[in-house]
């Protein structure tokens, strides 16, 4: 991928969503109930949805378009591939036939992106690193849907819907615990009828006010939450912890960002008590709603911090290294840091680290330093 993979992609327009009006009208047009409704006029959850009118929606930070599609005359042995063929290329084939877990990219396959063999969808920025919602429901209620993150920049199938950030200091691990939280799954639960998740209830749901502080918590916190699932035995630059208190601690800034008053915010967890979520370890909403009773999150800076605190190290060592020399123990130290930071940038690369530019540059200076006294 090239340099502009990790940045927003150009704005191409959105397709108007709900009026806020039309809210609790049916989507469908057929006399089928909400699900979990008694009421055919009103979704479940309609209290909470008032109190939220005023909110902006996802289609205010985010764009949504739908996966490719083919021409009904190509066959489907010639629409996707194992191996890498002429005309492929990497990307995501169906929602029903991968296990799909809360930010994790299932396995790729290759497409076939021929322009003149598709009919729909090519044209978007599938290049750019973006967020994956399935478009075909996983379950009638509760969790339909499942958000993952694609930092490769891969193209979806029809199956998926792309999830691409619209403004510049919106990270697509934010958009993704938006998608992921358990408020922005009810809305949808409530809200959606029949197969599919349509665009225009996801453009609909809710975007907490998270301030800026609270936003990059979250983006690192989803970052740490990755890492912690691929090396549960670390090290890493985020130092030791447990991914189920890192989701925890994620679905909890975020659902603090709507300012829901208590008893509206357990209405919300209650409605999705006995439904399983999609996530690689046994979760109960009763652990959520616990750490928000206690007023939770309060230390929502201690990822930044301790990101900051490892690089730091790691920046204090090298610079031992090279003008020095370095201890039997901190060469240990700073080969698990190093190890750590190149495991970090394989997973989360192409990102734009410019708080590391710095350290490349101080290296540099250090090492032709190291020259030219060697001279």
């Amino acid at each position: 991928m090239g340099e502009t993979s990790s940045q927003n992609p150009p704005a191409t327009g959105i397709t108007p969503g709900i009026p806020a009006e039309h809210l609790k009208k049916r989507i469908v047009g057929h006399p089928e109930q909400y699900p979990g409704s008694d009421d055919e006029a009103n979704p479940p959850l309609i209290d909470v949805w008032k109190f939220l009118e005023p909110t902006p929606r996802l289609k205010s930070i985010a764009e949504i378009h739908r996966g490719i599609d083919w021409q009904d005359s190509v066959p489907e042995g010639d629409r996707r591939s194992d191996a890498l063929r002429t005309g492929y290329q990497k990307g995501y084939w169906s929602a029903e036939e991968a296990e799909l877990l809360a930010y994790q990219p299932p396995g790729s396959v290759y497409l076939n992106v021929e322009k003149e063999k598709l009919r729909r969808g090519i044209n978007y920025a599938w290049s750019y690193k973006k967020v994956f919602v399935n478009a075909i429901r996983r379950s009638r209620k509760g969790w339909r849907y499942v958000a993952f993150i694609d930092y490769e920049g891969l193209y979806g199938t029809c199956h998926f819907h792309g999830v691409w950030p619209k403004v510049p200091d919106v990270t697509i691990e934010y958009i993704a615990a938006i998608l992921n939280n358990p408020l922005a799954v009810a809305y949808v639960a409530c809200h959606a009828t029949g197969m599919h998740n349509y665009k225009n209830i996801l453009d609909q749901i809710p975007v907490p006010q998270n301030n800026e502080e609270e936003q990059e918590a979250v983006t690192m916190l989803v970052r740490k939450y990755l890492t912690e699932l691929a090396e549960p035995n670390g090290p890493t630059l985020f130092g030791p912890g447990e991914a189920k208190d890192t989701l925890l601690e994620i679905d909890a800034v975020i659902l603090k960002g709507y300012g829901l008053p208590e008893a509206l915010q357990l209405k919300v967890l209650s409605y999705l008590r006995h439904e399983a979520r999609p996530v690689p370890f046994s979760f109960n909403i009763n652990e959520l709603e616990s750490l928000m009773a206690e007023r939770a999150p309060s230390r929502i800076q201690e990822p930044v911090k301790t990101w900051n605190s490892y690089n730091d190290r790691r920046a204090f060592l090298i610079d031992k290294e090279l003008t020095e020399g370095l201890s039997p123990d901190e060469r240990r130290e700073l080969k698990e840091l190093q190890d750590a930071a190149d495991s970090y940038l394989d997973r989360f690369e192409p990102l734009p680290l410019e708080d590391l530019s710095w350290l490349e540059e101080r290296v540099r200076q250090l090492k032709l330093e190291a020259q030219q006294r060697g001279q």
